[in-house]
């Protein structure tokens, strides 16, 4: 049994690490040497100046769409982590995680 919780609590932090990863990486394409793209910002390196100029990406509805989810995933997987590690100590032995599954649930979606 504590075998599982430590694999739980293992899969709830990566999870975690990796959706922070994944919405604060500031390079997702790299399209040349001079174009640089990711989820928050389009860069541009200008060669006359030498300095990478960069402009937000809140063109398309559906760019801020994903923006929305990868915050509100961020938002719910790490709720997720703080329910589960303070539900250990309060549940009785043997009950169920409804609460922290349905947050997990939300995250992935």
């Amino acid at each position: 049994m504590v075998c599982l919780l430590v694999s739980i609590t293992v899969l709830h932090l990566v999870s975690l690490a990796m959706l922070f990863t994944a919405t604060l990486e500031k390079s997702w394409w790299v399209w040349t040497d001079s174009e640089i793209t990711d989820l928050w910002r389009d860069c541009f390196y200008n060669n006359f100046t030498q300095v990478w100029v960069c402009a937000t990406t809140t063109e398309n509805d559906w760019l801020q769409s994903v923006q929305a989810l990868m915050v509100l995933s961020v938002v719910f997987s790490s709720v997720s982590l703080l329910v589960f590690l303070g539900q250990l100590f309060i549940l009785p032995r043997g009950s169920l995680f409804y609460f922290t599954a349905l947050c997990q649930a939300f995250a992935g979606y």
